[in-house]
Order: structure tokens, then C-alpha cells, then sequence
């Protein structure tokens, strides 16, 4: 879900996007306030300039915001994936071909790709390996 690109996680990719945004649009904003910020004479106009300027701060502040806060969310996730795959890396350590079985009733684990399956499945759902199955298991 959370795969990397290029490298990268997508949470830090979409952060430095919207930081990226964020610069882009305080150039533009100011731009369009030099080119809007005048009355309908024509002169310069220090109200319409500032009052251009204060809405687009607020726009970009809350366009930068939720979109660093995604990017934020989806590193966390994806920190949050890598350290169960530590975890789990530590649990086949310790506890080798006995962690293939998940202790609550009716889940076999798939030794390739760790997703949990149904008891009365021969193969994983996800990547298609054959299940094996404990003694215990077989019984039942």
C-alpha cells in the first residue's frame, strides 16, 4: 500500500511536494497582488494589495497544511509497516518455523509473505505458496 517510489517514501515525496506548493504559490500570490492591487483608476492601491495578499496566506497556508499533514500521515504508516517487519524479523529469530502458525483459532500464516489465511485454504491468498500445516493443525 504504502510502496516505495524511486526510492522514497510516498509520505515524504507529498511532503516536499507541498512545500514545493507552498513556495510556488506565495511567488504567484504575489504576482497577482502587484498585478491586481489596484483600484479601478489604475493607481496603486495599499488596501487591495494587502487584502489580496492576506487571502492567498491563508489559502496556501491551509492547502500547504492538509497536504503536508497526508504526506505526514503516510510516513507514519509507512514507519509504522517497516517496524512490524522488524518485528517480525526478530519472532522467526526466536521462534523459527513456529511462528508460521498465528495461535488464535482458524489462521495459518504464509511463510513467504507473512499475510495470515483461513485454515481451509491450501494455498495464500496474496502470492499463491503452499500452506503448511503443523500436526495440531491437521487434527483439528
Amino acid at each position: 500500500m504504502f510502496k516505495k517510489h524511486g526510492g522514497t517514501p510516498v509520505g515524504t515525496r507529498l511532503k516536499t511536494v507541498a512545500l514545493v506548493q507552498c513556495i510556488l504559490q506565495v511567488l504567484i500570490a504575489v504576482v497577482i497582488a502587484f498585478v491586481y492591487g489596484r483600484n479601478p483608476r489604475g493607481d496603486f492601491n495599499t488596501l487591495y494589495f494587502l487584502g489580496i495578499l492576506i487571502v492567498a496566506a491563508i489559502e496556501i497556508f491551509l492547502t500547504t497544511l492538509i497536504f503536508y499533514c497526508i504526506g505526514d500521515a503516510a510516513e507514519n504508516a509507512w514507519n509504522a509497516v517497516s517496524g512490524l517487519e522488524e518485528i517480525k524479523q526478530m519472532l522467526k529469530k526466536v521462534y523459527g518455523d513456529k511462528l508460521n502458525t498465528q495461535v488464535s483459532t482458524g489462521m495459518i500464516m504464509c511463510p513467504k509473505c507473512g499475510v495470515f489465511n483461513d485454515a481451509l485454504r491450501e494455498t495464500c491468498k496474496v502470492c499463491g505458496t503452499k500452506l503448511k500445516r503443523t500436526e495440531t493443525e491437521s487434527e483439528s
